[in-house]
């Protein structure tokens, strides 16, 4: 080859290569998902920089995964904020989640919502120094909230230990199909 030839192919390579490395690795479908919970919680301060303009796989509090997963959302994070909202239901829509974090967020309220139960891939789940009360009514009683494939679920601090009913119902679920290493507060766990 000549060197114009070689000049011009070496050319268009470098090109194809900055393009493909400047392209933005965030699965869209995320991003519409994470832009919705941003939202739903009332564009807290620790996420405000949440910016559709950038990668979403760059953002604070989320972290994507690899090739292998297509670069999806595996990991979401929301700590020490004062979140005045409740557990978006869009949680459910980051198919690859496997961690989620709703930690140090006392005015965090209302109801686990059971989307959560659609994570399939969900091995952390920490809830903890929040003010939720409970587990959402399941659309269908049939399919309760399914947390068998959590591998450690933390809670500690929370105000769900202050509802009367709901420590032994919520751990016979949590439990139901699997073993984990559960985190939780010393209180009494009797019904």
């Amino acid at each position: 080859m000549d060197k114009i030839t070689t000049t011009f192919l070496f050319s268009l390579l470098a090109l194809l290569l900055t393009t493909t490395l400047s392209k933005d690795l965030c699965h869209k479908d995320d991003e519409n998902t994470l832009l919705k919970i941003k939202k739903s919680l009332n564009n807290p301060y620790t996420i405000i920089s949440w910016d559709p303009k950038d990668d979403c796989c760059t953002w604070v509090s989320i972290e994507c995964g690899d090739a292998t997963v297509d670069h999806r959302v595996i990991s979401l994070d929301i700590s020490n904020d004062d979140v005045s909202a409740q557990i978006p239901p869009e949680v459910g829509d980051l198919p690859y989640l496997q961690t989620l974090i709703f930690r140090k967020l006392p005015n965090l309220t209302g109801e686990i919502q059971p989307t959560i139960a659609k994570l399939k891939y969900l091995r952390f789940l920490w809830l903890s120094w929040t003010n939720l009360t409970g587990i959402s009514s399941c659309p269908n009683p049939h399919s309760p909230p399914r947390f068998f494939f959590v591998t450690l679920f933390a809670i500690d601090d929370s105000s769900l230990f202050n509802t009367p009913s709901l420590p032994p119902l919520f751990l016979k679920q949590l439990l139901q199909y699997h073993t984990l290493p559960l985190r939780l507060p010393m209180k009494e766990l009797s019904s």
